[in-house]
């Protein structure tokens, strides 16, 4: 009896002890943080491609009217532009060829994801009677040479996607404006934060957002975003206000908000910067996106006039925010961390506009940039460029030394 009651004991300790060891892992589990990333351009219908360590990818509408396409493929080593194909021959202009876009209703973008490329197809939900599904927006992921092409995401005949794409390991979030018309005929537009998974296909709605929203970035698992839009209860004045999505628990913070008509400002998300181009007051500000060290302010009265409103080919490569003022055609790097600022002189002859204007930057890699430059608007309104790639430090140094592409057609 004694030793069975010794027993029990020595069996309810190990059960006692099994259960506070359990509880305690559990207690320790930590959640799992979405890593995003910003896979296209933060400006929304930019005709900016998608370029990784070996090439780059974007879309020719030069022998279309807007309705098709072709993707073309820039590689690095041998300087060449090509229709994109996984075949020795092909006739690019139509469906035999992996380039061939027979859709390019409503405009699109490339983007790269898991050694995969991906083609946006924004659609336009005024052309649905006439084109039909190639007016629907969709989503087509296929190999780096085009091949295997398939659909993984379409949108509804009301729907139309916007072009500003962010992705975590499994996942594309996207936005996208839904086009409501009720019984009076009255017509109402919303947008959306949708999110597709790359591994099932499945599409979601997360969360509605103000319409006039584009993705500026990202920092660690929120969604940036930029909105504009008019505020009923004072006059329909215009506002911008800066969102922070958090995509694992569904939350929104607002981090600035101004009234546009006393603030002209361009924000930028650059690596964990959050970098606002104040052209009213002539000037960047920069601060954390963790909010951790005060704002830096660098003058900018040397690069915009008074009362300037735009600005010009912005980007940022390699802790240089990168941008053309509005006197002259050079461009200005700014350096974010020392606040120093250069000037790249770097430009063409643009005989349709009779004026010097600089090389846009596309892409690059480590060591290299790839530039453009305009030779010609069609016809029907797009713009045929030419390439030219050159050494990183050759551009930041002004010394114009560039292997200009040629284009196999």
């Amino acid at each position: 009896m004694k030793l069975n009651r010794i027993l029990i004991a020595i069996s309810l300790s190990l059960l006692l002890c099994s259960c506070t060891s359990t509880s305690v892992e559990k207690e320790h589990v930590e959640s799992k943080e979405t890593k995003l990333s910003m896979v296209t351009s933060s400006v929304e219908y930019s005709t900016i491609g998608a370029g990784n360590e070996s090439g780059y990818y974007y879309i020719d509408y030069s022998n279309s009217d807007g309705s098709t396409g072709c993707i073309r493929y820039i590689d690095y080593n041998t300087a060449t532009d090509i229709p994109l194909t996984a075949q020795i021959t092909s006739d690019n202009g139509d469906d035999t060829s992996e380039s061939y876009l027979e859709s390019t209703i409503g405009g699109g973008t490339l983007f790269l994801l898991k050694d995969n490329l991906f083609y946006l197809r924004c659609g336009a939900s005024v052309f649905y009677d006439q084109y039909g599904k190639d007016a629907l927006p969709a989503i087509y992921m296929m190999n780096l040479d085009g091949s295997n092409r398939k659909l993984i995401a379409q949108g509804k005949s009301n729907e139309e996607f916007l072009t500003t794409i962010v992705a975590d390991e499994d996942n594309i979030y996207y936005l996208y404006n839904q086009i409501q018309t009720n019984s009076d005929e009255n017509i109402s537009a919303k947008e959306f934060l949708g999110r597709i998974n790359l591994n099932t296909g499945r599409q979601e709605q997360l969360v509605s957002v103000p319409y006039g929203s584009r993705i500026l970035g990202t920092y660690k698992n929120r969604v940036i975003l930029n909105c504009i839009y008019a505020l009923p209860e004072n006059n329909y004045s215009i506002q911008q206000k800066l969102l922070s999505f958090d995509v694992d628990n569904f939350a929104f913070e607002t981090l600035d908000a101004w009234d546009t008509h006393n603030r002209i400002m361009y924000c930028y998300i650059c690596e964990e910067n959050l970098l606002k181009v104040d052209l009213t007051n002539r000037q960047f500000i920069i601060s954390t996106l963790n909010n951790d060290s005060e704002n830096q302010i660098i003058d900018a009265k040397d690069i915009f006039s008074e009362g300037e409103t735009s600005i010009w080919y912005p980007t940022y490569y390699d802790g240089y925010f990168i941008c053309q003022g509005d006197v002259g055609s050079q461009m200005w790097a700014i350096n974010l961390k020392s606040g120093i600022k250069s000037t790249i002189n770097i430009a063409y002859y643009n005989s349709e506009k009779k004026q010097e204007e600089p090389f846009e930057i596309c892409s690059g890699n480590n060591t290299l940039l790839l530039l453009r430059k305009t030779i010609q608007v069609t016809d029907t309104g797009f713009s045929n460029y030419q390439y030219a790639i050159i050494n990183k430090d050759d551009y930041f140094e002004n010394n114009f030394i560039c292997d200009y592409i040629s284009q196999i057609r």
